[in-house]
Order: structure tokens, then sequence, then C-alpha cells
């Protein structure tokens, strides 16, 4: 009689893994002129004059050991951000080990906008374009708090297809977001962090991280999380689809926070969630030895009936 022996399973172990193609997704600047309080405004206005005044200063020390007056000009700069994100694949080599879909979303704006313990919000609503077999929109939320650093809270909402609440999609002006923390928003909807496969931080974005912003005055604030797709059992009508996104921001001053300033939307986007190349190899790899393994039965009754 057989007896399990747990020298032969085989553990998940996700050391070695390769990084499929990823996509890169730009959007134009939005003004914050109107989204944001006035108190920010005035941080962003108070940090211009600030690295301005600075850079006069040196400007001045040196032209002085040189004999020269150099007057530095004030320039208004206009208060802007720019949401970016990029997906893609982190496939693992053991069949016991998931890949993943991981994506970020970042927000390129002056540093100032944000104090330190404030709470970044960021989130992406997926809406299935595919006439067949199409999921129930969703959104991922992403939350990170500034000055403290690699901390990141994921939420996942599934929103009803239903006629009557096609609108709620976890939008800044949606009824289940205005007036509630951002831990309690759209609560109907919410996916229990246990059901759900999707999961927060850098674990399986590998070496895809947001870059620093170029701007001296600005941070890029991004937010980590990814998909679980099992290898084993995966449904292959889940792939190659296209979904309409649509990215934005809010910024709570703590987690008891009902109210909140955002980042304007910047237009939606499509994104392609393709099939990983571990899942299309094995699915070949499984039709051929279904064949081998029929053709070979096949050859053995052949054998025995002659």
């Amino acid at each position: 009689m057989y007896e399990h022996s747990a020298d032969f399973e085989e553990v998940p172990t996700f050391e070695k893994k390769k990084a499929a193609d990823k996509v890169e997704i730009d959007n134009d600047p939005v003004d914050l002129s109107t989204a944001i309080s006035q108190d920010r405004k005035d941080a962003v206005a108070a940090a211009i004059a600030a690295a301005e005044a600075a850079a006069q200063e040196a400007a001045n020390a040196e032209a002085a050991a040189g004999g020269l007056v150099v007057q530095k000009s004030r320039q208004d700069a206009s208060i802007t951000a720019t949401m970016t994100v990029s997906h893609g694949w982190t496939i693992y080599e053991k069949e016991v080990e998931p890949d993943y879909w991981w994506w970020y979303i970042a927000t390129d704006m002056a540093d100032a906008i944000l104090s330190d313990g404030e709470i970044f919000y960021q989130y992406a609503t997926m809406i299935d374009q595919s006439s067949e077999y199409t999921e129930d929109p969703y959104t991922i939320g992403c939350a990170i708090t500034k000055g403290t650093a690699d901390t990141y809270t994921i939420q996942a909402f599934t929103h009803t297809t239903d006629p009557d609440t096609t609108g709620n999609l976890a939008y800044d002006a949606d009824p289940s977001v205005v007036g509630q923390t951002w831990e309690n928003q759209d609560s109907t909807e919410a996916e229990l962090l246990s059901d759900t496969d999707w999961s927060a931080g850098t674990t399986h974005v590998g070496d895809n991280l947001a870059p620093e912003s170029t701007d001296s005055l600005n941070s890029n604030f991004a937010c980590y999380f990814a998909r679980e797709y099992a290898k084993i059992g995966r449904n292959p009508n889940d792939f190659n689809k296209d979904f309409q996104v649509t990215i934005g921001a809010r910024i709570y001053a703590d987690s008891s926070a009902t109210t909140f300033d955002y980042i304007p939307s910047p237009a939606a986007f499509t994104v392609t969630l393709t099939e990983p190349d571990s899942f299309y190899t094995a699915r070949q790899t499984g039709a051929f030895s279904l064949f081998a393994s029929t053709m070979a039965a096949v050859a053995m009754l052949f054998a025995l009936t002659f």
C-alpha cells in the first residue's frame, strides 16, 4: 500500500523567477489648483520660495567672489501632478508557485503637498471590455503613509453590474466614498483581505520599481500591488482581454478623516491582460502529453488485440 511521504512534496520557494515584458502607461499632467486645499498650495509655494532663496544665496555668494551682483527672478510654478501606471507578469518556475500580475500606480507631484503621517490613496477601476466571460467591474486601492517607508495597504472591491448601481465604482464623487474614512469606503462591495487574490507590496514586483522624480521639489509617490494566478486550474478565458482603466488618488489627513483632497483622474485608458508564458507553455505541454498518452494507449490496445 502506498504511504504518503512529505519528502516527495514540492514546496514553493519563490527563489527563481523571471519577469515578463512590462507595460508602462504615461498620462498627461493634471492641474491641482482646484483639487487641493489652500494650505497645501501655500506649502508648495513656501517650498518653491525656500528653494529659490537658497539658489539666490548661492548665486550671490559665487558672484561676490568675482565682484558681480546677481539677482535671480522669481518664477511662478503651476501645481500639477503626473500619474503613471506600470504592470507586467512575474513568473515563478515551480508548478506549485503561483504567478503574479503586478502593478504600480505612481503620482509625481510636489513633495510639500503631503505632510508626514498623511495617507495617500491611489486606485484603479477596471471595466472588462470582453463580450464573453466578462468579469464584473472591480477597483483596487493601495494606500501609503508619508514618512513611513515600504508600508502598503490593499483594498479590493467587486462592483455589481446591475444598471442601477454601475456608477458605484469608487470614484472620488461616488456616494460610497464621500463622507467615509478611506478604510470604510464602499463597504458593501469591499472584499475581505482573506478572500481576495490581490496583495500589496513589492514582493512580486522585482526590479520594476517606479523611478524617482526628476524634479528636485517633487516626489514620485508609488504604491505596488499584485494579483495571484495559480498555475494549476487556470481558466484560459481569464486572459487576453482588455480592460478600460480609470485611475485616481485621494489625500486623507489620517485614518479617521472623512474628507479628502484629490488628484483629478487622467483620461481612461486600456490595459490588456495577457496570458502569462508559463500558462501558455503548460497548456501546450499538457495538450501534447494528452495526445501522446492517448496514442500510447491506442497502440497498447492494438498490440493486445493482435
